[in-house]
């Protein structure tokens, strides 16, 4: 028995001996991956900041990958859909703010609130914010951002006797403006419009539209969240398109590329867009650059200039085992330095309170819009959304080309919307 017992010994301490007396050590773990949606990464003028954007990124979190899933932007949203469904949910997606109802109802993102750090949420502009937020969580975190504002053309103002310094405030006064630059004629002799406000069916136009509502004092719904449309403030912001129209100041059923090319050839005085429609009116004639200004969203006699949230989004995929990581990655993206470097790419607004003043020091253009956050109206989160832009669309141009009456419109639409948005 004692022999047994010290050979038993002996084989415990060769066995330590040759084991080193630890544990069998785990193998390293990897970087971590992040697959990010975007359309960014396909698009010749962004290209080359995704990519640096990359390297800075994965230079300054070494644990941390980044892997592109790019899809042109008219494709991207479906494929993720497409994704999802396979069970191939991206961690992060690049997103426009009309799709986020959208993208929440299919079931593939999850909040961002426990991925990203509370002070990041601290210095996200409380109206923004509230915009993509639903039942107290945040669903989109905004990379960049732009109400529907005014560019007009300096030199038309001139040539039409009006101030350049001094951009109408309201829509009442920008008609009078238009009446004006209408009056002028381009080097070839066409005829230039006065104002320009999107009709064409695209949902982009549509939210254009419920933007013009809102400055009316108008808007969709009430302050229960029912819908309400028959009402004098949008008859009126209806009668005034139909205005622009009867007397020619707005190019019929023009979407935003129309009117982006209309105002390049300065054939067109003034017209709403998002900040970053200015890359494709450069695209077309940079020498036109140095005559645009811009000013805030027009308001009305009802109400100050008001505007649906224009922007892109970054969304988590559900389930997505690297949130933390991802949440890094929208620190980064939107930090004060990664913005002012992508200002050289597209003018833009800032979420975070941190990089907001930066941008608007760092870009003349931007001055005039350092306050318009509190324009933002935040709009219903309902999956159905683009299609109701669609009938305001589709109102839109019952009014002009159509040459239906108002009020009968605003009627019909209502009804449209009820079942739209039921």
């Amino acid at each position: 028995m004692k022999k047994l017992m010290i050979l038993c010994m002996l084989v415990t301490a060769s066995t330590l001996l040759f084991s080193g007396g630890t544990k069998e050590a785990k193998p390293e773990e990897g970087p971590k991956t992040i697959r990010f949606a975007t359309w960014g990464v396909q698009e010749k003028g962004t290209q080359g900041y995704f990519e640096n954007f990359k390297s800075k990124f994965e230079a300054a979190n070494p644990a941390i990958k980044i892997e592109w899933i790019s899809y042109p932007y008219t494709q991207i949203k479906q494929q993720v859909l497409v994704m999802g469904a396979a069970g191939q949910i991206p961690d992060l997606m690049q997103a426009e703010r009309g799709w986020l109802a959208g993208m929440i109802s299919s079931g593939y993102t999850a909040p961002l609130d426990d991925a990203l750090a509370p002070e990041y949420m601290k210095e996200v502009q409380p109206a923004l914010k509230e915009d993509l937020s639903l039942n107290g969580k945040v669903w989109g975190a905004v990379w960049i951002y732009s109400p529907f504002i005014l560019y007009y053309n300096k030199d038309l103002f001139k040539q039409a006797g009006l101030d350049p310094l001094k951009p109408p405030k309201t829509y009442q006064e920008a008609l009078e403006y238009a009446r004006k630059i209408s009056k002028l004629k381009d080097k070839d002799g066409n005829n230039v419009y006065g104002l320009g406000i999107t009709t064409g069916n695209v949902p982009v136009s549509g939210a254009c539209l419920l933007s013009v509502l809102f400055s009316f004092g108008g808007g969709i719904w009430d302050a229960a969240g029912s819908v309400k449309v028959d009402t004098d403030p949008n008859r009126e912001a209806l009668e005034f398109l139909s205005v622009l129209y009867k007397e020619k100041l707005n190019p019929e059923g023009a979407k935003l590329k129309d009117l982006r090319n209309l105002f390049a050839i300065h054939r067109l005085g003034m017209y709403l867009d998002q900040l970053w429609g200015l890359n494709g009116v450069k695209a077309i004639n940079p020498a036109v650059i140095p005559s645009v200004g811009a000013s805030g969203p027009l308001g009305s006699a009802r109400s100050m200039g008001k505007s649906t949230l224009e922007a892109h989004i970054l969304m988590l995929g559900k389930g997505s085992k690297v949130s933390k990581e991802a949440g890094r990655l929208v620190d980064f993206l939107t930090s004060k330095e990664m913005l002012r470097e992508y200002l050289s790419v597209n003018p833009f607004l800032a979420a975070r309170t941190s990089a907001a003043a930066s941008l608007t020091e760092a870009e003349p253009l931007l001055a005039p819009l350092k306050d318009v956050a509190s324009s933002i109206v935040s709009v219903m989160k309902h999956p159905n959304l683009e299609a109701a832009y669609l009938e305001l669309t589709n109102a839109a141009q019952a009014v002009t080309v159509g040459k239906a009456d108002a009020k009968g419109t605003i009627n019909s639409l209502e009804t449209k919307l009820k079942e739209t948005l039921k």
